[in-house]
């Protein structure tokens, strides 16, 4: 591996085909040195993130634009609203994992059912807390009303779950070929 004198004087090239990065900015990054080459043979590079951390990157991370940050990006994302731990938080998390994700045990009941999360609560925990709020107590569940339409400002809200299991059809086996009667609860 080249000196780093040798690296201020050849700026355009570490060795080979690597891109010399020294002071180089990406994103929060701005890349210090030479970190090592890996057991891979990939070039890292010693970056000083914006908020403090000195971390080792991959120069194909940073040139692509995959890493920006020591990971604070990340914390910041998840914490900026400062509710990650409570149980609105949980709700809305769910609500999406029911609806999105094929490997969640609900899929079936709503994802695959077509019931979907509008854009603006997906792509957003603070636009669900500000339409509905917090939970009122502990035994309250996010409901969609009558159980049917998609999760939706005006088609969602807090209930018990015995208000909750009241709104939601019967489904009943009625003995015809395996068929099942949704039969509506008044």
């Amino acid at each position: 591996m080249k000196e780093m004198s040798n690296l201020l004087k050849a700026p355009d090239k570490l060795n080979g085909n690597t891109l010399c990065l020294l002071n180089t900015r990406f994103g929060k990054l701005k890349v210090l040195n030479v970190c090592s080459e890996r057991k891979n043979k990939h070039v890292y590079w010693n970056c000083l993130c914006d908020c403090g951390t000195v971390v080792g990157v991959r120069g194909a991370f940073l040139n692509s634009g995959k890493t920006t940050s020591c990971g604070c990006n990340r914390k910041v994302a998840a914490t900026a609203h400062g509710r990650h731990d409570t149980p609105e938080y949980c709700s809305w998390s769910n609500m999406i994992q029911r609806c999105t994700n094929e490997k969640d045990d609900s899929y079936a009941w709503y994802g695959a059912k077509g019931v979907a999360v509008c854009s603006k609560w997906l792509s957003s925990f603070e636009a669900f807390y500000a339409d509905m709020g917090l939970k009122p107590g502990k035994g309250y569940v996010l409901s969609r009303n009558r159980d049917k339409g998609d999760y939706e400002p005006g088609n969602c809200s807090w209930k018990t779950k015995s208000e909750n299991a009241k709104e939601v059809n019967d489904r009943r086996f009625n003995g015809n070929n395996g068929q099942i009667d949704i039969i509506n609860t008044p």
